[in-house]
């Protein structure tokens, strides 16, 4: 989970420095290197980009399950990018817990039925 938010800090911090240096070299007449700034902030920004994506995407796949109840998806948290093995394992404690309470829900219900 630190590497996690160490990661994406990073990047914000790397998309926030690459913006003002590329602001302040295009003010002062360096184009140039204010042109590879931005080339740099564009590349930080689909890094970025690419991390919501990974996210709304294993969040909708375990919505989805969730909602037709298949419990029987697992998320691969071994390889899993750095920025999905949190949410991942989230997901697999989840369904595990779901299918406890389950199998509690009809092992009751089969020693409601015997005593009646």
């Amino acid at each position: 989970m630190k590497k996690t938010k160490l990661y994406i800090a990073a990047l914000l911090l790397l998309l926030t420095l690459s913006a003002v240096a590329a602001f302040c070299l295009y003010i002062y007449q360096c184009k140039m290197i204010a042109g590879i700034f931005v080339i740099l902030f564009l590349i930080i920004l689909f890094f970025l980009y690419r991390i919501i994506i990974d996210i709304y995407r294993d969040f909708s796949n375990y919505v989805a399950a969730f909602y037709y109840r298949d419990f029987s998806q697992k998320f691969s948290v071994a390889r899993a990018p750095l920025h999905l093995k949190i949410f991942r394992g989230g997901f697999n404690t989840i369904v595990e817990e779901y299918k406890k309470l389950n199998f509690e829900k009809a092992l009751q219900y089969q020693y409601l039925q015997n005593v009646l």
